[in-house]
C-alpha cells in the first residue's frame, strides 16, 4: 500500500509541476499575478479569488509564486473545493430529508 501511495503522490506532484509550467508562460520559474489571472478562467477561478489567493500565497512578496508557494495555493484551493463539496452534500441530504418528511406527511 505504501508503494501505491508513493506513486500516487509522485503522479500528483508531476501533474502539479505540469500545471505550474503551463501557467508560467514566460518560463522564468515563477507564476506572476498576470499569469495566474490569465489562467483563472481555465481553472474556474474568479478574479477576486485569484487576487486574494495570490496575496496570501506570495509569502516572500516577490510578486511571483515559486513552486512551493504555488503548491500551497493549489492545496488551499483543493481544501476549499472539498469543503464546498461537503457543504453541498449536507444540503442535499437535508433537502432529501425534508422531501421525504413532506411526502410521508402527505401520504398519511
Amino acid at each position: 500500500a505504501q508503494g501505491m501511495l508513493s506513486r500516487t503522490a509522485a503522479g500528483a506532484a508531476a501533474a502539479q509541476r505540469q500545471l505550474f509550467d503551463a501557467i508560467d508562460s514566460n518560463h522564468d520559474g515563477a507564476v506572476s499575478y498576470e499569469e495566474l489571472m490569465a489562467a483563472a478562467p481555465h481553472l474556474q477561478l474568479d478574479a477576486q479569488n485569484v487576487a486574494a489567493l495570490f496575496r496570501q500565497h506570495d509569502t516572500d512578496q516577490s510578486q511571483g509564486l515559486d513552486a512551493a508557494e504555488f503548491a500551497a495555493l493549489v492545496a488551499d484551493v483543493n481544501t476549499r473545493i472539498a469543503s464546498k463539496q461537503q457543504e453541498i452534500a449536507q444540503l442535499e441530504a437535508a433537502i432529501m430529508q425534508r422531501i421525504n418528511v413532506t411526502v410521508n406527511v402527505n401520504l398519511t
